[in-house]
């Protein structure tokens, strides 16, 4: 072997040894962003056994959630309630904030301010106050950012008999205009990939689109359940906001 040869080799191991961990584990290949989770039972963690996009993306690595508030039920719309928005505003100042900011912050409500027959203008006037609040946190600061997720058609799930596209559409029209009036603040927008995943499943792997599975929610069934996406859904979720963590 010539020197130089041996050289290179030393190096290369060198570069080897010093990607292993303490414990001869592969070390992250990048930094992962931290992040805080705001949201209902699309949000929660682990509701029924689904893992939910926050659960994959932190299980994949691809983000470090620090908390997840998101709770079944919640809605946008009120103040001083347990399954509120507001709430977990509330929650996070007094309870986690102090461990530090997140590089990001998701907020995914409105499932249950659509699913009513009551005006949105309530709901969109305190998410838009719960925004600003975080805001003021510090949450959109410097390299942070907040991401607002855009739903999906609502009526397109199993167990809804009324149409409610115009309201989703109002209601992600309305993040959209959000974002563009804040610095920092961008939207994911889950109303055009799942259009997509509904007019196209086979490409997705998906065998039934608008029939419920539980059983079969990991694999070739969208939902889970009459209004929830299982396992493979909430992974698709996941793609579309580990997008925007960057």
């Amino acid at each position: 072997m010539t020197e130089l040869t041996r050289r290179g080799s030393l190096a290369l191991l060198g570069g080897m040894l010093g990607s292993l961990t303490p414990g001869g584990q592969p070390a992250l290949a990048s930094h992962q962003p931290t992040l805080v989770a705001f949201g209902d039972s699309y949000t929660r963690s682990m509701r029924d056994g689904v893992p939910s996009w926050a659960d994959q993306l932190h299980g994949d690595r691809k983000a470090k959630v620090l908390v997840n508030l998101g709770v079944s039920g919640a809605t946008a719309e009120g103040f001083n309630s347990s399954r509120t928005l507001d709430r977990q505003v509330d929650d996070w100042i007094a309870k986690h904030k102090s461990k530090g900011l997140p590089d990001r912050t998701v907020i995914y409500f409105g499932y249950n301010d659509i699913n009513t027959f009551r005006p949105l203008n309530a709901a969109m006037n305190h998410y838009r106050i719960a925004l600003d609040r975080l805001i003021a946190q510090g949450l959109a600061r410097g390299s942070r950012r907040i991401l607002l997720c855009q739903l999906h058609d609502w009526s397109r799930n199993p167990m809804q008999t009324r149409n409610s596209v115009a309201r989703v559409k109002s209601w992600n029209a309305f993040l959209r205009s959000l974002a563009a009036e804040r610095s920092n603040v961008v939207t994911v927008d889950l109303f055009t990939r799942f259009e997509h995943v509904f007019k196209n499943k086979k490409s997705y792997g998906f065998t039934h689109v608008t029939v419920a599975d539980k059983k079969r929610s990991a694999s070739t069934h969208l939902y889970f359940d009459g209004n929830h996406f299982g396992k493979k859904g909430q992974a698709i979720i996941a793609k579309e906001i580990a997008a925007k963590l960057k």
